[in-house]
């Protein structure tokens, strides 16, 4: 069985190389990589690694593949996904995953193996979010120093948390900051009608064929340090990453984010991202004991190079 997956991908070089090393080593036969900008180094960097399939975004692509000159990125990232399943579809692969270049696919355990045990009738694999807790700001990568990742709660956790002071945790009465729906594995042979971000949209979909993995997790490294949260929302001002589908808390923590770049004080736009991302030590270890932290150890060797 060989498995696939696919990224809409913009970021420094050293994150590429590490988000291609880790999902080659936990067993993805070949990686789809679609980059948002076609001179991105990472794309002359990989040219040797036939496993990994570089496709660049460019003006002549998107006049290929799309009405509009340069869709949103949700529309890019559908786009990208449905090009690339098609590509899975002919080349024989059993599932393909769509996730963003800030994430990692986690397995408890053999990610094939489990894949291996899906009934025959389970056509996607739905994966839940669990979602990097940034402990200092300026990380190397968005891979650096994280071990803590925050669960998705439950209300009765969220009053729990809140009742024991745990009140620079949430943000508008919510504790993640990024996306709550999870991501998916697809079977390639599935009646597909269109990919999609979080899920794929199926011509059939009977009981028993979206699923939820207790197995399968997305680690998210949302805004994991600083300067990635920068970027992020740069983006979304600039038109280079800006989204049409953001729920009221992301719209709300983007206008908190342009509220205070227009002042150019980067000591504010600091304390920002220290106020919507970073949770002190002893807000940390109350969250743990009622299960809303929970400690992911991955190996490093997981992001060396795959030979």
């Amino acid at each position: 069985m060989q498995i696939c997956l696919v990224s809409t991908v913009r970021g420094p070089l050293e994150e590429i190389k590490l988000f291609v090393n880790y999902h080659l080593n936990v067993g993805f036969d070949r990686l789809f990589l679609y980059f948002d900008d076609p001179m991105d180094p990472a794309i002359d960097y990989l040219e040797n690694e036939k496993r990994v399939v570089c496709t660049r975004c460019s003006k002549e692509y998107w006049r290929d593949n799309s009405s509009e000159q340069l869709p949103p990125i949700s529309h890019r990232q559908i786009i990208n996904a449905n090009n690339a399943h098609g590509k899975a579809r002919s080349e024989g692969f059993a599932w393909i995953a769509h996730i963003d270049h800030d994430e990692l696919v986690y397995a408890q355990g053999s990610l094939k193996t489990l894949l291996l045990s899906i009934p025959e009738n389970g056509n996607v694999i739905r994966m839940p979010p669990l979602e990097a807790l940034p402990v200092v700001p300026y990380g190397e990568t968005i891979f650096s120093d994280i071990t803590l990742f925050k669960n998705f709660p439950h209300q009765k956790q969220i009053d729990m948390a809140i009742a024991r002071g745990c009140e620079k945790a949430f943000f508008e009465g919510e504790y993640f900051r990024g996306y709550h729906s999870p991501k998916s594995f697809l079977r390639v042979s599935a009646p597909l009608e269109s990919m999609g971000v979080h899920r794929p949209k199926l011509k059939e979909e009977k009981d028993g064929t979206v699923l939820i993995s207790s197995s399968i997790k997305v680690l998210h490294y949302d805004c994991s340090n600083y300067t990635a949260w920068k970027i992020k929302w740069l983006g979304r001002l600039n038109g280079v990453g800006t989204s049409i589908s953001m729920r009221e808390n992301r719209k709300r923590q983007l206008e908190k984010f342009s509220s205070v770049f227009d002042l150019d004080d980067e000591h504010m736009l600091f304390e920002l991202y220290r106020e919507l991302h970073m949770i002190p030590k002893n807000e940390i270890d109350i969250l743990q004991t009622i299960g809303l932290l929970r400690e992911v150890n991955i190996d490093p060797n997981l992001f060396e190079p795959c030979i």
